[in-house]
Order: structure tokens, then C-alpha cells, then sequence
């Protein structure tokens, strides 16, 4: 049982903000009043490459060191913004998502990298294996749940690439309007920091 002071945790690759700006406002056109989406805002669109849940100090030191051995190893790399899905299927969507392409799969070997150091450090594997995916809104109501996937199936939203540089150990804070993030750790790859 997590005691008070536990850090909601996870790893994350973070687009660029200006990039990140870009695809809220592609979204932007598609909230509506009562359309039973929470949408993501533009400074919390991210790829989480491992959700760690809540967790004692002593275990968010292990994941940064983690964090950190699996960046060291890994060289920056492009990767490409790819087309929207919806999880679990546009008929029933719970989660509205933008893929990867070009660079997809060096961010699954990156999260393959992390999971082998995160268990380095006595963490289990996860329970699924890492899909890439930019979560962009999550469906609460379902109420005309097919209405609101079509319209965001049929959105132009950015193809873009962008370098991804680092690893990112996240605290994240569930609030009202939405989670607040809280970098705990930014660890280069390959040891360097990159510009986006």
C-alpha cells in the first residue's frame, strides 16, 4: 500500500513544444461541449514508455538511475508522427492516439532497453508490451462515442518528425483540470543533450 508521500511515476518521450502546440491545435477544432472527451493539453502530450504507478522515494531513485542507463545506451534518433487510432477500436473508443512511423521502431527498442534496466533495478516487467502512441484524449462518456472517433479519424493532424533526445522521469499530480506533470529527471541519449 503506498503511503502518502508516494510519486505518481512514469517515463515519457515529450515532442517539442512548438510541435506539441501544432497538434492541439489540430484538436482543437474537434472539442465540443458534452462531447464526453478529455482532451490532452498541448504541455502534457507525450509517449509513455513505462507507467510505474505510485512509488516510494527510495524507488523513484531506481527509476531515474534506470532512466538514465537506458538513454546512455541508446544514440538520438528521428522519429515521425504517425496516423490516428483509438484504443480499443474506433467503435468503442476509450483512448484517442496518434502513432508513430519512420523512428517507431527504435522507440520500442528504447522502451525495450528501459524495461531490461528497470528490471535491473527490481521493477517487473510490464504487463503489456510497449505500443507507441501519442495519447491525445480519452473518452469518459459514452454517449456517441462513433461520432466523436469519425470526426477525429477524419482530422488532418500533423505528420511531423522530430529528434527524440532524452528520457524524461515524470511526477505526475492528478488535479481537477487535468494531471500536472513535474520533471523528475531528464537523462540525454547517448549521455548528450540534444536540441530539438
Amino acid at each position: 500500500m503506498p503511503t502518502a508521500d508516494a510519486t505518481r511515476t512514469f517515463v515519457a518521450v515529450f515532442p517539442p513544444p512548438e510541435l506539441a502546440t501544432r497538434i492541439a491545435a489540430a484538436i482543437a477544432g474537434l472539442r465540443q461541449p458534452g462531447d464526453g472527451v478529455s482532451w490532452v493539453g498541448a504541455a502534457n502530450l507525450h509517449y509513455t514508455l513505462r507507467f510505474l504507478g505510485d512509488l516510494e522515494a527510495p524507488q523513484v531513485v531506481a527509476v531515474r538511475r534506470a532512466a538514465v542507463r537506458a538513454a546512455g545506451a541508446s544514440a538520438p534518433f528521428r522519429l515521425a508522427l504517425g496516423s490516428g487510432g483509438a484504443f480499443p477500436n474506433a467503435r468503442r473508443p476509450s483512448v484517442l492516439w496518434l502513432g508513430a512511423e519512420a523512428g517507431g521502431e527504435t522507440l520500442v527498442a528504447l522502451a525495450a532497453g528501459l524495461e531490461v534496466a528497470l528490471e535491473g533495478e527490481g521493477f517487473p516487467r510490464a504487463d503489456r508490451p510497449f505500443a507507441p502512441h501519442l495519447t491525445l484524449g480519452r473518452v469518459r462518456e459514452r454517449a456517441d462515442v462513433a461520432t466523436v472517433a469519425a470526426r477525429y479519424l477524419a482530422t488532418e493532424l500533423p505528420r511531423d518528425d522530430f529528434t527524440v533526445g532524452e528520457l524524461v522521469v515524470v511526477k505526475s499530480t492528478l488535479a481537477p483540470g487535468g494531471s500536472r506533470y513535474e520533471p523528475l529527471e531528464r537523462a540525454p541519449l547517448g549521455g548528450i543533450a540534444v536540441k530539438q
